[in-house]
């Protein structure tokens, strides 16, 4: 059987079957990503003092465990768990978006909130009538894999946009924007991937990976 490589795959993802864990790859993918995002970090500086936007992050008090182990499991519950739809994946999924969610609103962030309340709504849905949408929709996942990886791809990087203060809304921040959360589109096309390769606990692992890398280096 041929491998599928990272690069290949990203031309047509599909619903792959998964394959044995391999930790050289794991570890190759994880120097890839910190070689690749260091010049994106300098477009992300040069956008910042153009239009001068700050990272809010660093105003936050970010301690070791939210970053490296509440994030990954969070963020990968809600943009990678249901890359492969099955029942006890949609369970999952509805508890936990159900509380982000209402993080959302409480702290403002509507319109993330409201995406996610659709897909939410979807969810419900499927499990309400599970016997009459659930192989349906399972159909149109597969014909349409593609926009529904590269979905969970784009939300990710919105997610993380909201990192960012902005003085004011301007057309050319919004242009920029996607500039601004390269190194997020990036990793959560490595996360789809690894997803769907070796499995769910792997792309929460290498997330928490490079969490945790940047986040000593940080405190260095």
């Amino acid at each position: 059987m041929k491998q599928i490589t990272f690069i290949n795959y990203l031309q047509s993802p599909s619903n792959i079957h998964q394959a044995k864990f391999d930790w050289k790859y794991f570890l190759l993918f994880v120097i890839a990503y910190f070689f690749l995002v260091m010049p994106m970090g300098a477009i992300i500086g040069l956008l910042s003092k153009v239009f001068n936007i700050t990272n809010s992050l660093k105003q936050m008090e970010l301690n070791f465990f939210k970053v490296v182990v509440i994030a990954p499991l969070l963020e990968e519950s809600l943009f990678r768990l249901l890359l492969r739809p099955k029942l006890k994946n949609l369970i999952t999924y509805s508890i936990i978006s159900i509380v982000f969610i209402s993080y959302l609103f409480c702290t403002e962030k509507d319109v993330i909130a409201f995406v996610l309340l659709g897909i939410q709504l979807l969810v419900l849905i499927l499990l309400y009538k599970r016997e009459e949408y659930l192989r349906k929709f399972y159909r149109v996942y597969l014909r349409r894999f593609t926009y529904f990886f590269y979905f969970s791809v784009i939300m990710f990087g919105m997610v993380h946009l909201t990192n960012f203060k902005y003085p004011e809304l301007s057309i050319w921040i919004v242009l920029f924007s996607p500039l601004l959360v390269l190194p997020q589109l990036f990793m959560g096309s490595m996360l789809g991937f690894i997803r769907m390769r070796w499995g769910f606990i792997y792309c929460i692992l290498f997330h928490a990976t490079i969490n945790g890398i940047a986040y000593t280096l940080s405190a260095i």
